[in-house]
């Protein structure tokens, strides 16, 4: 293996990195707080930056059509960004009719029922649906993992 490009925009720890959908894009997500946005066909060249975030990066999921992008942070956050700006998406309507490529985020009303009463924001470590989001498995601190229907309204 070797190294294709050597990138160091952040100080702090990286969490998450995912791919876009269609391979266009990459975002990285860190200890810093914003997840920057990089080009592929580009080297790897910085585009856009999502700044929202008040804390720590632990989730990263984008939209189907590679046009979104879903956080979650340390501080128990989830917010929506347009791509590859990083520009905050505020739009309730425009939030719900985005399909999402991949699910592992582990905050938000899709998954408010996998928390057990008297957990935290840091209890539920990962999430993950299947390709046809019928179905979501979490890890949580205590050592478990489970199974639930998705979306997982309620318990």
């Amino acid at each position: 293996m070797t190294e294709v490009v050597h990138i160091k925009d952040r100080k702090e720890v990286i969490h998450e990195m995912k791919f876009s959908p269609d391979g266009s894009y990459l975002a990285v997500g860190s200890n810093d707080g914003p997840v920057d946005v990089y080009a592929v066909s580009q080297r790897y060249k910085k585009i856009g930056e999502c700044v929202q975030s008040l804390s720590f990066i632990t989730h990263i999921d984008w939209s189907l059509d590679s046009r979104y992008l879903q956080t979650n942070d340390g501080a128990g956050e989830r917010l929506f960004y347009k791509m590859p700006s990083g520009k905050p998406l505020t739009s309730t309507e425009e939030i719900k009719g985005i399909l999402w490529a991949s699910w592992t985020c582990v905050k938000g009303p899709e998954v408010s029922g996998i928390w057990p009463k008297y957990t935290d924001v840091t209890d539920i470590n990962s999430v993950d649906a299947n390709s046809k989001s019928s179905v979501l498995v979490s890890g949580d601190d205590f050592g478990l993992v489970k199974l639930f229907r998705f979306p997982c309204l309620r318990k």
